[in-house]
């Protein structure tokens, strides 16, 4: 064989085992978790509580590249591994990717990961000491960062943000950096205000003691108080106080962290609102007086039971707020438990309810009405505009005691009423079998036509106008969240807005549209629920 045979001949094997050599090189990568940074074009690194970061500067992807080719394999993992800390690396190659699963540890000899094999690799400590001191990485210096300051009272604390700080930790190469992501408290919207009550060991508490503190509390007025510890405070009555505090933390010799925070707010010194009930009996129907003492401004009273009641409106009497609770007609006789919230306390209070269920009661009210009465006065449209009102009036309800709901008198001097409260109404519409249910949300007097009407008890107009349903209606707030209701006017003599005694004459007696008799209605409401009206 010529040379330049034998030349062409190795040539062309030389050529046919470059694809060779190229396939069984790529075979290597891919079958072990080999990564060559110069194949890397990109590095996505996702922290916990952080966005995805990509690198693709040859700096960073050489690190990772080259911190997980340096590792040292591990026949089982150092600990159980944290996925709450753990950090993912993906290397995004142009053959293929490579996902890492990073377990960091503030430690240079306790960093570990897991590759694409399921195994586990150890960091070196050089590359875990450079890889601890990223800024990926500060969120494993929380205990380090500026320390939270809490205002505990009882059971309960609430965090309270600077008003300035100076704070800086060491990161594992040993360098100081300055802390800053701390919130500030926004000043421009003025100090926040915070909650001790009386009954409750109260104090100022931090996840890391300062080494240096100072406590100031002042009266509204600037004056000094002579204690510094809210344990230690004693008033008879609600009091606001402003406080400020100085804390600083030094730097000593095995120190990861110093600096110093000042604070300044408002607490109150809340004397627990104490809740009661006039009764721990009602009727269905009926209502209960609840009194609360010590109830803040701004602080609400929540109830919650199987008890269907009206809301609470509270208006002063005498240093106590007080408000009238209504039974709804629709709740069934029993024992109930009845718990209340007020801001940050709360308890229960047992009531017991009597009375007939509705679907037991026996008494009958039968109307005829035509169809076009019924469904001018009774259909969807007028009880949509009904529910406008009672909307309206109820959102109308100030915040003054006119009268208490036991001194009610009758709007009427005719007595008893023809048609009482909570009796059940069937209505038929043009004498045919078709009827509607209802029942009465209060009493109607057979009376003489324009005969005065007069008010139940002191208390302010707060509606006068016209109802689909009930005619001319006028409605008086007596304070407590209690209303009473006149309506089948033929004339109103007080306008919204008019004070009124009672008494006093507010309006006449008109025809009912619905009997053509003359007839007067009268209901109370309390707390958007209309109860019986506790009236001889």
């Amino acid at each position: 064989m010529s040379h330049r045979h034998r030349s062409r001949t190795a040539l062309i094997c030389f050529l046919l085992c470059i694809p060779l050599a190229f396939i069984a090189y790529l075979g290597i990568i891919y079958y072990t978790d080999g990564i060559n940074a110069g194949e890397v074009t990109s590095v996505e690194v996702s922290v916990p509580g952080k966005d995805i970061t990509e690198y693709t500067d040859k700096e960073n992807i050489s690190f990772f590249v080259d911190m997980f080719q340096n590792a040292t394999g591990l026949s089982a993992p150092l600990r159980v591994p944290d996925e709450s800390t753990c950090i993912t690396v993906r290397c995004v190659g142009s053959v293929r990717t490579q996902t890492y699963k990073i377990y960091p540890e503030l430690s240079q000899t306790g960093c570990m990961f897991t590759a694409s094999d399921g195994k586990y690799y150890l960091i070196t400590p050089g590359d875990a000491e450079i890889l601890l001191s990223r800024d990926e990485l500060d969120y494993m210096y929380t205990e380090v960062f500026l320390p939270f300051m809490y205002i505990v009272t009882g059971q309960l604390q609430t965090e309270v943000t600077p008003d300035f700080y100076e704070w800086q930790y060491k990161k594992q190469n040993g360098k100081y950096i300055e802390y800053t992501g701390k919130e500030v408290t926004d000043v421009q919207n003025g100090k926040a205000v915070y909650s001790i009550y009386s009954d409750r060991i109260n104090s100022i508490h931090f996840t890391r003691d300062p080494d240096d503190i100072t406590v100031v509390i002042s009266d509204t007025n600037g004056n000094l108080i002579g204690q510094t510890d809210f344990n230690s405070l004693i008033f008879g009555r609600d009091t606001r106080l402003t406080v400020t505090v100085e804390a600083s933390w030094k730097l000593t010799g095995d120190s990861k962290c110093n600096g110093s925070a000042s604070y300044s707010f408002d607490v109150i010194y809340d004397i627990p609102a104490e809740i009661s009930f006039s009764s721990e009996e009602a009727e269905i129907g009926g209502y209960v007086t609840v009194n609360v003492k010590y109830l803040n401004d701004g602080e609400t009273v929540t109830l919650n039971s199987a008890l269907n009641t009206g809301e609470l409106y509270f208006t002063e009497n005498d240093g106590v707020k007080t408000a009238v609770l209504g039974i709804s007609d629709d709740n069934l006789p029993g024992d109930y438990d009845i718990a209340y919230s007020i801001g940050d306390n709360g308890g229960s209070v047992k009531l017991t309810v009597t009375g007939i269920p509705q679907n037991e009661r026996s008494d009958i009210y039968r109307l005829n009405i035509s169809e076009t009465d019924y469904q001018a006065k009774l259909g969807e449209n007028a009880a949509n505009e009904f529910e406008t009102i009672q909307n309206l009036i109820f959102d109308l309800l100030g915040d003054v005691t006119y009268s208490h709901i036991n001194d009610f008198a009758s709007p009427s001097s005719n007595s008893p009423p023809a048609l009482g409260y909570g009796v059940r109404i069937i209505v038929n519409i043009d004498n045919s079998v078709e009827t509607q249910l209802f029942y009465s949300i209060g009493n109607s007097y057979d009376v003489i036509e324009n005969s005065k009407v007069t008010a139940a008890a002191d208390g302010k107009v707060i509606y006068a106008g016209q109802s689909c349903t009930f005619g001319n209606l006028m409605v008086i707030d007596h304070g407590c969240g209690v209303c009473t209701w006149y309506y089948g006017l033929s004339s109103m003599e007080r306008g919204a807005g008019t004070v009124v005694q009672k008494g006093s004459i507010i309006g006449f007696a008109g025809i009912s549209s619905y009997t053509d008799n003359a007839s007067l209605g009268f209901c109370v409401s309390a707390g958007r629920e209309f109860i019986k009206p506790p009236t001889e």
